[in-house]
């Protein structure tokens, strides 16, 4: 009999649920990232902290701002993540996920990437951000099911049709993934001082990203800006722009079985200078 595989941090998820309904309850249409960053530190406080402090409210809302750079600039998961860990990311953000994947079936998606993240060869220190968006994921995935048919304080954010609420599922799914995914791989640069240890941290900062994004991107309507990369035609719009002499090209990681060239060169059938990327929007990942 095959041994059943855990996530274990099924916490995240209810806590992730509670916080998202505070601050639908709490802000409106004409509210502010500020306002967003208070609802978060006084939430996050409430749960986590036994008392709060000047020094707990600017690391708490650091993390949200942090995190709100980073999505709007998409230029960090590719320095958090080894080559590994960046397969993962790719899935778990990809078109196979906002395209591909029908939309009542990304929950039977998620939970195939998270036995293959569990069952993966990656330290225990590697998995846990994966892990930690992968649990946000599962769970924002079955709350927005939920509201886009019965919005309650969401109402003031959505648009007036159910069916233009539910072809954005994929997209509020994978922005609260990456905020997720980014809050846990920031506990090491000290934005947050430690509850107990440095695990802790990184679940206590996971869950600020994936709330930051998870409602922020339904409240504001983020769009990422535009890289350089994407103009050009280079790397994966899922981590960013990287250095020429430490990326790495590979066929065999592709997800998507698209084809890089061995030099990791492009194919140009067009006049110009090739850029040092994939072809086909493959991911280049540092080692």
């Amino acid at each position: 009999m095959a041994t059943k595989t855990f996530n274990p941090y099924p916490l995240i998820g209810s806590q992730l649920i509670k916080g998202m309904d505070e601050i639908a309850k709490t802000l409106n249409s004409n509210s502010t990232e500020e306002e967003l960053a208070e609802v978060i530190y006084k939430y996050i406080q409430k749960i986590y902290y036994s008392q709060a402090t000047t020094q707990l409210e600017l690391e708490i809302k650091s993390i949200v701002f942090n995190i709100i750079n980073a999505y709007n600039n998409q230029k960090v998961l590719g320095t958090m993540f080894n080559f590994q860990q960046m397969i993962f990311v790719d899935m778990l953000l990809g078109e196979t996920t906002t395209d591909n994947t029908p939309i009542n079936s990304l929950g039977t998606w998620l939970t195939d990437i998270e036995d293959n993240v569990v069952s993966s060869n990656l330290s225990t220190d590697q998995l846990t951000p994966l892990l930690l968006g992968i649990e946000s994921g599962k769970n924002i995935y079955e709350y927005w099911l939920k509201k886009v048919n019965d919005p309650g304080d969401w109402k003031k954010f959505f648009q007036p049709e159910l069916s233009q609420n539910y072809i954005n599922i994929p997209y509020w799914l994978t922005s609260c993934i990456e905020g997720a995914l980014v809050g846990a791989s920031c506990s090491d640069r000290g934005l947050i001082a430690p509850t107990t240890d440095i695990v802790t941290v990184e679940i206590v900062s996971s869950l600020i990203g994936s709330l930051t994004l998870g409602a922020g991107k339904v409240i504001f309507k983020w769009v990422p800006r535009i890289q350089p990369n994407q103009i050009s035609g280079g790397f994966s719009d899922v981590i960013g722009e990287t250095p020429d002499n430490i990326i790495k090209s590979s066929n065999s990681y592709c997800t998507n079985k698209r084809k890089c060239s061995n030099s990791g060169t492009n194919t140009c059938s067009n006049s110009g200078t090739c850029s040092n990327s994939c072809t086909n929007n493959c991911p280049i990942i540092r080692d």
